[in-house]
Order: structure tokens, then C-alpha cells, then sequence
């Protein structure tokens, strides 16, 4: 795997100083996971090394059991501090986009101000006729 200072190494030497996290993948873990595996043929014990993507919500429930498996787990990544930068992004951008709509409301209500009141608004007769035409009609 490429390395930040761009070497190329196996997955078994990646540490969490020199691997190198895509944008896609910022918001989840990064987890080496270690299974010691033994080799009938010459009677040694050799570790199998793989990465594997947890989200924040699996990862809590995939921890547990990755341990009672006795495979050993090293993070690499921990989205945590992303994650709440994230969240604060997310915050401060409804707060202005409160903001904005508060502001609108007030400067329509100015403009309803500013319009004159109609004595007979479009498309509604006026009150008095209407209760004669009512009257009319019985």
C-alpha cells in the first residue's frame, strides 16, 4: 500500500502514522486486523494481515467480537475528530441558513407594509353584495 511519503509497503509494516486515508473513506475506521494462522506443513505460527472499514456504529459491536477471537487490532484510522468537525460544519451551517430565512420574513413583512390594504381585493366580491345576492336568491 502507498505510504504518505508515497513508498510502497505490505500491509503488514502500515502503521497509523504513514497510512494514508482517502476522502471517501474519512468517515469510517481503519482497522489492521492480525489473525495468527499455523502452517501444518512446517509447523510455525505466521500472522494473515488484512484492513478492514468499520463504521462508527459497527465498529462498536464488531470490536467485541474481533477480540474475543483473539485477532489482534490495530486502529489506523479514527474518524471521531472528522466526524465532529463535521457535525459543527453542519451546525453553524443550519444557524446561517436560520439567519437567512429570518431575515426574509422580516423584509416581506415590510413589504406588506408597504402595500397599500385594497378595499376589494382581486377575485373576492365585496361583503355587502355577497349577503344581498344571498338574500336574493331565497
Amino acid at each position: 500500500m502507498q505510504t504518505r511519503d508515497g513508498r510502497d509497503l505490505p500491509i503488514a509494516d502500515m502503521t497509523a502514522e504513514n497510512y494514508v486515508v482517502e476522502e471517501k473513506d474519512k468517515g469510517f475506521f481503519h482497522i489492521k486486523i492480525q489473525r495468527k494462522v499455523h502452517d501444518k506443513d512446517r509447523q510455525e505460527y505466521f500472522y494473515r494481515t488484512r484492513i478492514q472499514k468499520f463504521g462508527v456504529k459497527e465498529w462498536g459491536i464488531v470490536q467485541k467480537e474481533l477480540l474475543k477471537t483473539q485477532e489482534t487490532l490495530f486502529v489506523l484510522y479514527d474518524p471521531t475528530d472528522y466526524l465532529a468537525k463535521k457535525a459543527t460544519e453542519k451546525r453553524e451551517s443550519k444557524g446561517d441558513s436560520a439567519k437567512q430565512l429570518d431575515a426574509l420574513r422580516a423584509e416581506l413583512e415590510e413589504l406588506k407594509k408597504q402595500i397599500p390594504a385594497a378595499k376589494n381585493p382581486v377575485g373576492r366580491p365585496p361583503a355587502n353584495k355577497t349577503a344581498e345576492a344571498e338574500t336574493e336568491e331565497v
